[in-house]
């Protein structure tokens, strides 16, 4: 994930480490090669039906960024510094509708925006692929668009989170525990449990890449608000020469309501669901 009162699976993805292919199986661990820039192109539509001044509210939004991420070597790994190149962004709430478009910064959006993409992040990741240490900017009014120091951060672990950092076989499994801001919505971001299959080998644009399906799961919240998945599954074309997902996806639908036992007052819908799709494509290597 970047908007009000919306989740922020979406944002900067951040990559790095050492990976092999092997005659038995592939290393998932991320890589980046010193003095080279890696370009990942991210499309997130969100949507959410949810109740305000005793009216049923539609949300729809639209976001399309790329990232560039340009690496260093550094005495303890790789420096990686990631800044976003592109974004445009349309979003309809309740009949309201709002765009913004970095190739001409206009519009009520432009003052939120713009400083976001003067902003650069800096990650040291190990030879091994751990992060050591993160460096986000703090952009104001960013926190209320799910896009705070906090929430970047954390984008920035999600995928790192996911590599296992060893050999895979064909059809092994692994699970992986990361935390998703909900901007806002809870106070503290939600615990996600992801299940990964690496379930084949097989080519897409002339490169071979393990083919990994996801599942996530989350049952979390805080004494106000829960958050649940009803549906969280995904698939991963990861390409082990190059040490990088070449491409992709990630499907959510969330319940979030108050907590068991807590009454709803009058008129109140006492929940709403929101379903998120994010797809990111690796797009150039220089």
């Amino acid at each position: 994930m970047q908007l009000s009162q919306f989740t922020s699976l979406f944002g900067f993805f951040a990559f790095s480490g050492l990976n092999l292919v092997c005659a038995e199986g592939v290393k998932f661990q991320l890589k980046f090669e010193p003095e080279k820039s890696y370009f990942t192109k991210t499309t997130v539509e969100q949507s959410a039906d949810m109740m305000m001044g005793g009216k049923d509210v539609k949300s729809a939004v639209k976001m399309e960024m790329t990232t560039e991420q340009k690496a260093a070597a550094a005495a303890e790994g790789v420096e990686v510094k990631q800044s976003m190149s592109a974004l445009k962004m349309s979003m309809d709430v309740g009949g309201m509708a709002m765009s913004f478009d970095s190739e001409n910064p206009e519009g009520a959006l432009a003052g939120m925006f713009k400083p976001l993409l003067d902003a650069e992040s800096t990650t040291l990741y190990s030879n091994e692929g751990e992060i050591l240490k993160i460096e986000t900017p703090a952009v104001a009014g960013m926190e209320n668009l799910g896009m705070g120091k906090d929430e970047l951060e954390q984008s920035i672990r999600e995928l790192s989170n996911m590599m296992p950092n060893r050999v895979i076989q064909v059809g092994e499994s692994w699970t992986s525990k990361s935390q998703l801001s909900m901007g806002g919505i809870t106070k503290d971001p939600v615990e996600v449990v992801y299940t990964l299959n690496f379930e084949s080998l097989e080519e897409r644009e002339g490169v071979e890449v393990a083919k990994v399906q996801i599942k996530g799961k989350i049952e979390d919240g805080d004494d106000n608000i829960q958050v649940t998945s009803k549906k969280l599954e995904g698939v991963m074309y990861f390409d082990g020469e190059l040490g990088q997902p070449r491409e992709w996806t990630v499907e959510m639908n969330l319940k979030i309501g108050l907590p068991e036992g807590v009454p709803v007052a009058g008129g109140a819908k006492g929940d709403m669901e929101m379903d998120v799709i994010s797809t990111s494509k690796l797009i150039a290597v220089k």
